[in-house]
C-alpha cells in the first residue's frame, strides 16, 4: 500500500513540473527514480543517488538509510 501512495504522489509531482522523483523503501532496500519522460529504474541497496544532471553537485548519501 506505501508504494502505491508513493507511485501517485510522485505521478501528481510530475503533473506539476518536477523533474526527479526518488521512492526510498528501507524494508526492502531499494530506490525507484522516476524522471519525467523516462522509464523507473529501480536501485538495490544504493549507497548513493547522483543527482548532479539536475542539482549540480549533489549526491544523495543513502549508507545512513540502508
Amino acid at each position: 500500500m506505501m508504494l502505491l501512495v508513493g507511485s501517485l504522489i510522485v505521478a501528481y509531482s510530475f503533473d506539476n513540473r518536477c523533474k526527479l522523483g526518488l521512492l526510498i523503501n528501507p524494508q526492502d532496500r531499494q530506490v525507484e527514480v522516476y524522471q519525467l519522460d523516462r522509464d523507473t529504474e529501480v536501485l538495490d541497496s544504493p549507497t548513493a543517488i547522483d543527482c548532479s544532471w539536475l542539482m549540480p553537485d549533489f549526491s544523495l548519501d543513502l549508507t545512513e538509510i540502508f
